[in-house]
């Protein structure tokens, strides 16, 4: 994409990228706390901040 041309390849590259990054870096988090051995609640998962961390994990 050096020259700035959009094509279906350009935009599907791009959308591959985004998936990863944005299912990766949550997948490494996990299981960093599962190899860890710690609990899901050191991630911010509890039930009094379920829905808090739902919406902050959907932005």
């Amino acid at each position: 994409m050096a020259n700035g041309d959009v094509s279906s390849v350009t935009v599907g590259e791009r959308l591959a990228q985004d998936a990863v990054i944005r299912v990766g870096f949550p997948l490494v988090l996990i299981g960093v706390v599962l190899i860890r051995k710690r609990s899901v609640a050191s991630l911010g998962f509890t039930k009094k901040s379920l829905k808090t961390t739902l919406v902050l994990a959907g932005i």
